[in-house]
């Protein structure tokens, strides 16, 4: 069965067309700016794992953590931009984790076998304004925990965005002192899963 190729340029394209679509009123930033690398940015709108269920999976390249070994996936590519699993060859004959994977059935008329040459990486930044409310949400939902600094930036250059800061001092409470996760890292994770509406 053919396989349909997608480079690094095909696939931004495809990317943009999707986010487009699936994510009307959002601007998102999609450039290359080396490699087979394809950086995706936006500020405030969708939840990072809403964005990564589209477009997050356009890459045929993966690794295996137990190991470190690559391996390699191919897709299949749905009408409305989704990617399902076809194939892989897995890791476990060479004594990695994961299994190799026969061709799937076709799971739908229109989908057709795909591989990436690319990898995609997501970057969601924030606007003052939401991560100060993001950060009181988490903070209400641990039930009074304290909220990191957050301290200003910019992203691609010149457009200006805000973060949590990470600090070693600063740790979550309930771990003893000097253990457990930064505050600040903790907060940028959660944060991440909230959806909120697209920046202005």
């Amino acid at each position: 069965m053919e396989i349909f190729h997608f480079s690094t340029k095909d696939t931004a394209k495809l990317a943009r067309i999707v986010l487009k679509q699936q994510f009307p009123g959002v601007k998102f930033w999609v450039w290359n700016p080396r490699g087979p690398e394809i950086r995706v940015a936006w500020v405030d709108g969708p939840s990072r794992p809403a964005v990564k269920e589209w477009v997050g999976h356009y890459s045929s390249a993966r690794v295996d953590p137990t190991t470190d070994m690559d391996y390699s996936i191919s897709y299949w590519l749905m009408p409305d931009g989704k990617v399902v699993d076809a194939v892989s060859s897995g890791t476990t004959f060479r004594g990695g984790y994961y299994e190799s994977v026969p061709l799937t059935p076709k799971p739908h008329p229109l989908a057709y076998l795909v591989d990436f040459d690319a990898h995609i990486s997501l970057h969601r930044y924030y606007t003052k304004d939401a991560l100060e409310a993001l950060a009181k949400k988490v903070s209400e939902d641990k039930g009074g925990w304290p909220t990191p600094e957050i301290v200003s930036g910019t992203f691609r250059g010149d457009h200006p965005c805000w973060r949590f800061k990470s600090n070693r001092e600063e740790r979550c409470p309930g771990y003893n002192p000097g253990q457990g996760p930064m505050l600040g890292d903790f907060y940028s994770l959660e944060v991440d899963k909230i959806p909120l509406p697209p920046q202005k």
